[in-house]
């Protein structure tokens, strides 16, 4: 698992486990990132291709070709 910020204040969560299944549709969650927990509305990327893309870039950099297929992306919105 693997995870970044945007300048936006989203968490991109990247994984292969499958507990992502529990994103589809969207999902309140609240997780730890850096010992502080975090609160918001998480969803599981996969009708929107260029952003998938976009974000599994960020995580995987220069390797996402290979992870392009496995990884699943997350992106979580921290509650105001």
């Amino acid at each position: 698992m693997n995870y970044r910020q945007t300048p936006e204040g989203t968490y991109v969560i990247g994984t292969e486990a499958t507990w992502w299944h529990n994103f589809i549709g969207g999902s309140e969650v609240t997780v730890l990132v850096a010992g502080k927990p975090i609160t918001g509305h998480g969803v599981i990327i996969t009708d929107d291709s260029a952003k998938h893309d976009q974000y599994g870039r960020q995580l995987a950099g220069f390797s996402w070709r290979w992870f392009s297929k496995s990884l699943k992306i997350i992106e979580i919105t921290p509650q105001a």
